[in-house]
């Protein structure tokens, strides 16, 4: 595959910011997470993925003085030459905007240089929005995860190559 990714990270659009999130995000990312499926994460969960050495956690917020309410996340975890999308969303007022295809840019960019070869993601069936973006990010569908959230709905398992192995 050998997709070319940008060395340096994406430019964001005016009006909003991506930054590396914070312990003072928690809270927010937690509800913003809540609001959008009935099984998210726990803050406690949220609070551990910030605090792990092998897990990286960004934040989208306007990027007026001051930010403003927080607009998306997305949590990811390296493994040696591998990483996963643990978790991203993005506010319902925010969305159809870039700010996800912005954030996983960011996200492939620094994966990209920090010698990540792979990307990999688990994705709902039923969440055709989130599908059509991986895809345009060059991600491929290469499995499902039978019943794999808590309502039993099934998972697509997707990846991108960053790298020619």
């Amino acid at each position: 595959m050998g997709d070319e990714t940008p060395e340096q990270p994406p430019s964001e659009p005016a009006g909003w910011r991506v930054e590396a999130a914070a312990e003072s995000d928690i809270d927010e990312i937690a509800e913003l997470a809540a609001s959008g499926v009935s099984d998210a994460w726990s803050r406690r969960a949220f609070a551990d993925q910030l605090a792990s050495d092998a897990d990286r956690s960004w934040c989208v917020r306007p990027s007026s003085a001051g930010g403003g309410p927080l607009l998306a996340y997305c949590v990811s975890r390296k493994v040696l030459n591998e990483l996963e999308i643990l978790s991203l969303a993005v506010a319902a007022g925010a969305r159809r905007q870039g700010i996800a295809r912005t954030l996983v840019d960011r996200v492939l960019s620094e994966a990209s240089a920090s010698g990540v070869d792979v990307v990999h993601l688990e994705v709902r069936t039923s969440n055709h929005a989130a599908q059509a973006l991986y895809r345009d990010r060059s991600f491929e569908t290469v499995g499902v995860r039978p019943r794999y959230y808590s309502n039993g709905e099934d998972a697509l398992l997707m990846r991108r190559a960053l790298a020619d192995a």
